[in-house]
């Protein structure tokens, strides 16, 4: 083996061996022994190396790379070219547009999206049975889902506004905000004393310390000077107030993908047209296909038998690669083919399964029927998991937390992947996307690419909103807007402002019975919990 250099143009790739140039038509490299690649396998006829093809030259190479064969090191390395060219600028361009308007889609993974596309498949095959029982079950699937999430997040709120009032639980707001780090001018403790970083514990070794102390006082009352001299219970109060804000930002976070899920539904009901389409389609056969493959093995025969006519030990090497190379091709062709081992053709690579227009009485019972249920459920999520976080003191609980309540958002995904039948699941995840760019710019020539997206396009700077754009990124904007307005809901429903300019726990009432209702857990100022008229605990002045 001898050092290569490999030079590659927009149309070719040269392979310089030897002192001999040899034109290949697509992306050919060197390597070691043998590697995979996109078509599999194929030996090098010379010296043990291996050639792979990619049907795009070169795009998944580094600039350069060192080789070994047998045993000699040797670089492979490109040769720069002059510079995109206008047409490519273009290209470029014209297809960071399309990224920008995107597609809408049903969500591969979850139960939602099964329910959105089942029913309109069945519909698309004038409701065969099989299909039918399908979408009735997705349905089935999505009220198990939501009622599953709904009662765990009922349940956590429970506790947080019911049981937590009646152990004497008042809200944290900002008790000891800033007393630890030195920066708080009012570090006023539950129990009326200052809060110091000896003296500063959990709620349930605090109130354990407290019942000490107050069982001793019961029990010898003619001691209570004494034992409130001795005994000192601590306070109870924040370790970090920025953890927890830091805590609620990457739980938000963590939320934002399910959000965006919610966005990309709502485009599926608002985009394709609200008409009766089909979502079934005839696609382009397992035949037909792999047409469009690159032969590898007749590829690689006929380039040996060219380049080694002359030497008989190469012939014979090249003859007896070529014939692994053709058996190693077909084995990755055949399994390429699809899940169902021995069939010829996959069938369902053979029709297109897309989204398309659906009748407004559809896109009426998917939006209250799943749509509406999945934003409310991630509202009640987020809400509940602020208000968990705002209640949790140790920055360690704080921590976990963050991440923890994230789960009950993928019971749809565990469902789907765990209840769903294997058709249902190959079907979602061979839907294809609705564009929501003009299907017609894929097809423009290279002369109305060059108009439609150079000239003076490619020439445009930055604009003040693009600086914008750049120093306040729109999720992250998102992020930190929808982290406000919960910390806010839940400083204006549990908290005062105080005189020093802090948030500290209203008056604690304990409520009249153990019910809480979905609709107190989610729309909690519109529907407040019934509580007795004379407090339990009120802040120490």
């Amino acid at each position: 083996c001898n050092p290569l250099s490999l030079r590659y143009t927009d149309a070719m790739a040269s392979l310089h061996l030897h002192g001999k140039e040899e034109t290949h038509s697509s992306g050919v490299t060197a390597v070691g022994s043998t590697s995979s690649s996109p078509w599999g396998s194929v030996p090098w006829p010379f010296g043990g190396a291996a050639a792979h093809r990619s049907p795009n030259s070169f795009q998944h190479y580094s600039r350069s790379q060192v080789m070994v064969c047998k045993d000699e090191r040797y670089e492979v390395s490109f040769l720069e070219n002059e510079g995109p060219t206008p047409l490519a600028r273009s290209k470029l361009l014209g297809a960071l547009e399309i990224c920008e308007a995107g597609s809408c889609f049903v969500e591969k993974g979850s139960i939602y999206g099964a329910a959105i596309l089942m029913p309109q498949l069945a519909r698309s095959m004038n409701w065969h049975r099989l299909l039918t029982i399908e979408a009735f079950r997705s349905f089935i699937l999505i009220a198990v889902s939501i009622f599953l999430q709904v009662s765990l997040l009922v349940m956590l709120a429970r506790k947080e506004s019911v049981y937590d009032t009646f152990a004497g639980q008042m809200f944290l707001c900002d008790l000891g905000a800033g007393c630890i780090q030195g920066y708080s001018s009012r570090c006023t403790g539950p129990s009326g004393t200052e809060i110091t970083p000896p003296r500063l514990y959990s709620f349930d070794i605090w109130t354990t310390r407290l019942f000490v102390r107050e069982s001793l006082k019961a029990i010898f009352p003619d001691k209570q000077d004494d034992i409130d001299e001795r005994i000192d219970p601590g306070e109870y109060g924040l370790e970090s107030y920025y953890c927890r804000l830091l805590c609620c930002i990457l739980f938000v976070m963590s939320m934002l993908k399910e959000g965006t899920n919610i966005i990309g539904m709502g485009k599926v009901l608002y985009y394709p047209p609200t008409r009766a389409d089909s979502w079934l389609g005839e696609g382009s056969s397992g035949a037909e296909a792999d047409t469009d493959r690159p032969d590898i093995s007749i590829t690689v025969q006929a380039e040996a038998e060219s380049r080694d006519a002359s030497l008989p030990e190469a012939r014979e090497r090249s003859s007896s690669s070529a014939k692994r190379t053709m058996k190693s091709a077909e084995d990755l062709a055949s399994a390429a083919n699809g899940w169902q081992d021995g069939f010829e053709e996959d069938w369902l690579d053979s029709i297109d399964l897309r989204i398309a227009g659906m009748p407004l009485m559809w896109k009426v019972i998917n939006a209250v029927l799943i749509l509406l249920p999945k934003i409310l459920v991630w509202k009640l999520t987020v809400q509940t998991g602020i208000t968990f976080l705002m209640e949790t003191a140790s920055i360690s609980d704080l921590v976990v937390n963050s991440i923890a309540l994230t789960f009950i958002l993928s019971i749809d995904e565990m469902i789907c992947e765990t209840l769903t039948s294997q058709s249902t699941l190959s079907m979602l995840s061979r839907c294809k996307d609705y564009p929501l760019f003009d299907p017609e710019v894929a097809q423009l020539s290279e002369e109305d690419i060059a108009a439609k997206y150079g000239g003076e396009k490619l020439e445009e700077g930055l604009r003040f909103w693009d600086i914008i754009a750049i120093v306040f990124p729109t999720r992250l904007v998102c992020v930190v807007v929808i982290t406000l307005y919960f910390v806010l809901s839940y400083y204006h429903q549990h908290c005062h402002l105080s005189d020093g300019g802090e948030f500290l726990p209203n008056a604690l009432y304990a409520p009249k019975t153990s019910d809480f209702s979905f609709l107190q857990a989610i729309f909690p100022d519109s529907f407040p919990i019934e509580t007795v008229t004379q407090p339990t605990w009120s802040m120490p002045t």
